[in-house]
């Protein structure tokens, strides 16, 4: 590991009772680490670790982002597919961290790069990702939360089980996320130039947004190449370049001998303009999906063994300490955070109000996010988690 990332790693052991295992990836925005519990040695979780001098000379990332994305986190912690927080906490002056559940099957990016040149999935791996997806997504949206960054790269897989070649696919990366109404737009262009929908590149945009971005993801699982011909441009293509590509090329997909389904699916989900593009209701009903996905199997827990590797574990922590006021499903293994140690204080939920959470949520809406202001030119967001909170949802507040 780096030299410059040891005082971090120290002061993330000294601090949280756990044990670094190894580095899993670094960026613009941080260290991920994976890590253990010293005590049971058996606990894995993924530390988001970022450096403060980070937080305020980078112009676009500030603490109160951080501290944004693991509230959002708590937000939507108990809809499947969304990753699970463990915990948040600022350990010394140096370092934030961000503990999140470890998905032991990597990312989509990684499992796609990994594959011979020109490697494609066929209608039946893919398609069942795409559904777990779209339900995510759509759950995070009925909860007024739009993700902005949805990419291979944010996709996770899980193991469902030990030994089992069931995966989940996990929405991952929720920095950009923004809280957006019905009938309400933003304007910021955020997220990853190649997927970013063409009203975001122009300026204003809603949560129709996302969808676009799953149907880039779609386009890449399916032909290996990225659409309007964007896998033309050099890797380090300006924005300029990409955001014209987008805007001025069309949609081709008769080279790629997909199935016709699959051409209907994707002309209707690169729609251009908005109004006309595939929702999400419309996507979960296609043919594409029904005719792809065994009528047995539960969309948010696919069986894509021919995408991800060898079993491992499941994590099953979704626990969130934060300073402020926090929302969470009680259902973790690993201690409470409290004034920066791990206290004894430990609690559960039985699969039956688990089941009963997941059947409400369509149906009852939750309390809505509040927005403060603005920080270093992009929209910042704060939660108040004070009302209107399901019986079975703990609150906690960090001491």
């Amino acid at each position: 590991m780096a030299p410059r990332h040891d005082a971090c790693c120290h002061a993330l052991e000294s601090h949280s009772g756990l044990e670094v295992v190894q580095e899993l990836g670094q960026g613009g925005q941080g260290l991920v680490l994976l890590c253990t519990d010293q005590e049971t040695n058996t606990q894995r979780v993924a530390c988001k670790t970022i450096r403060k001098r980070k937080l305020t000379a980078e112009e676009h990332f500030t603490d109160t982002q951080v501290q944004w994305e693991a509230q959002v986190l708590e937000y939507l912690s108990d809809i499947p597919g969304v990753l699970p927080l463990v915990a948040t906490f600022e350990g010394d002056d140096t370092c934030f961290h961000l503990l999140t559940a470890f998905c032991d099957a990597g990312d989509l990016l990684a499992k796609l790069d990994s594959r011979p040149p020109l490697f494609k999935l066929d209608d039946r791996e893919a398609a069942p990702i795409i559904a777990s997806l779209a339900r995510t997504i759509a759950r995070c949206h009925a909860r007024d939360i739009m993700h902005r960054d949805i990419k291979p790269g944010n996709i996770l897989f899980h193991h469902i089980m030990n030994g089992s070649d069931v995966q989940e696919a996990v929405l991952a990366d929720f920095g950009l996320a923004a809280t957006l109404a019905p009938g309400e737009t933003l304007c910021d262009c955020v997220g990853t130039p190649r997927y970013q929908a063409p009203e975001v590149i122009k300026g204003c945009y809603d949560h129709r947004a996302d969808i676009w971005s799953l149907g880039v993801v779609v386009h890449v699982l399916l032909t290996s190449t990225l659409p309007f011909g964007m896998h033309c441009l050099p890797r380090d293509a300006s924005i300029r370049a990409i955001h014209e590509a987008i805007l001025c090329n069309h949609l081709e997909l008769d080279a790629f001998g997909l199935s016709s389904s699959a051409k209907d699916l994707l002309t209707r989900i690169l729609c251009k303009d908005p109004d006309s593009r595939l929702t999400l209701d419309e996507l979960l009903c296609h043919p594409w999906l029904h005719l792809n996905t065994a009528s047995d199997l539960v969309t948010d827990h696919q069986q894509i063994a021919n995408v991800v590797g060898p079993a491992s574990t499941r994590i099953t922590s979704q626990k969130c300490i934060s300073e402020a006021q926090s929302v969470m499903p009680a259902n973790s293994n690993l201690q409470q955070m409290n004034g920066g140690k791990l206290s004894d204080v430990t609690t559960s939920r039985t699969d039956a109000a688990a089941n009963q959470e997941n059947k409400m949520l369509d149906s009852q809406p939750a309390p809505k996010p509040r927005r403060v202001g603005m920080a270093m030119r992009r929209k910042c967001y704060r939660r108040q988690w004070a009302n209107a909170l399901p019986e079975n949802i703990a609150m906690v507040r960090a001491v």
